[in-house]
């Protein structure tokens, strides 16, 4: 994702963007913006820092004063000043695409077989180039047709997927793994459109309701330090919530957060029995008959067990 995203820059497919703004998801992202702007001086860059320490008391009022100094920045490149009730709209607009999403993915864990996770990623990832009304109108479309979808029984295993929260697959790897026998239940696929797991309060203070919402329900991850929450046992109680018969961690290679959890994850999982399989994956991954080997072999022995 770092050297893609540079490489947009260098090769000025990213003029069209009024401005960027960063944070440290890891290491290299966390130096990105610096890499920014001394490459584009002329390009409005921000970085925001999020609270490391979410057992702090004072973690709510560090984020709401990190996301309203990113708000004056956004005031000052726009020239319009955003009020309580636009952060409100806003918000309001957002609960609404979140609650279609959450409501598709619940469709598909008890219905694989009609939407696939190729559509479904789909689906979602279509949120980060279309506006929020845009996208709402999409999904309701969508959620109107899977009802009618016709499905086809498959001999596959059912499984949660997990790693591939930033840097996103290709949908020839995700088509790959489906055609190998996995009915993927859940995965971490475009997390950030999905980050929180209920609707936020858009009748209060707004930047406070997201910062509280930020501690309070917003998923598990990688690139959130949350001591409250052990993500070894959370990813054990969605296998089992989900009725999977395994897990695929699936991390693209080289990404230290993914492969830092795998060994949380790897532990729960042999301690609960659970199986898995672990595969790496690169962002410009051409060819999948490796990927699409290792998941038949697995998703063989398990059937054959």
């Amino acid at each position: 994702m770092i050297k893609s995203t540079l490489e947009l820059g260098l090769t000025n497919r990213l003029q069209d963007f009024d401005g960027m703004v960063f944070h440290s998801i890891c290491d290299p992202a966390r130096n990105l913006a610096s890499v920014f702007k001394r490459n584009f001086p002329d390009q409005w860059v921000e970085y925001i820092h999020f609270p490391q320490n979410l057992i702090s008391d004072s973690s709510v009022d560090y984020l709401e004063s990190e996301y309203r100094r990113i708000l004056e920045r956004l005031s000052e490149l726009t020239g319009k000043e955003v009020t309580n009730d636009d952060v409100n709209q806003s918000i309001a607009l957002y609960n609404r695409a979140r609650s279609l999403m959450r409501d598709l993915y619940a469709f598909r864990r008890q219905n694989p077989q009609v939407l696939t996770t190729k559509e479904l990623y789909t689906l979602v990832r279509a949120g980060h180039i279309l506006t929020v009304e845009e996208h709402i109108k999409l999904l309701e479309h969508a959620q109107r047709l899977v009802q009618t979808k016709p499905g086809h029984e498959r001999d596959h295993i059912r499984v949660i997927l997990v790693g591939s929260f930033c840097e996103q697959p290709s949908l020839d790897l995700i088509n790959a793994m489906e055609e190998a026998g996995l009915d993927i239940l859940d995965d971490d696929f475009a997390l950030g459109r999905r980050w929180f797991t209920e609707d936020v309060p858009a009748d209060r203070d707004g930047v406070r309701s997201l910062a509280e919402a930020y501690r309070d329900s917003s998923v598990t991850s990688s690139v959130k330090h949350d001591s409250r929450r052990h993500k070894g046992e959370e990813l054990v109680a969605q296998v089992k919530s989900a009725k999977a018969d395994a897990v695929i961690v699936s991390v693209p290679k080289f990404c230290e957060p993914g492969l830092f959890d795998y060994a949380i994850y790897r532990r729960a999982l042999l301690e609960a029995n659970i199986p898995h399989l672990f595969v790496e994956y690169e962002e410009k991954m051409w060819l999948f008959d490796k990927v699409q080997t290792e998941v038949e072999t697995f998703v063989e022995s398990l059937l054959l067990d």
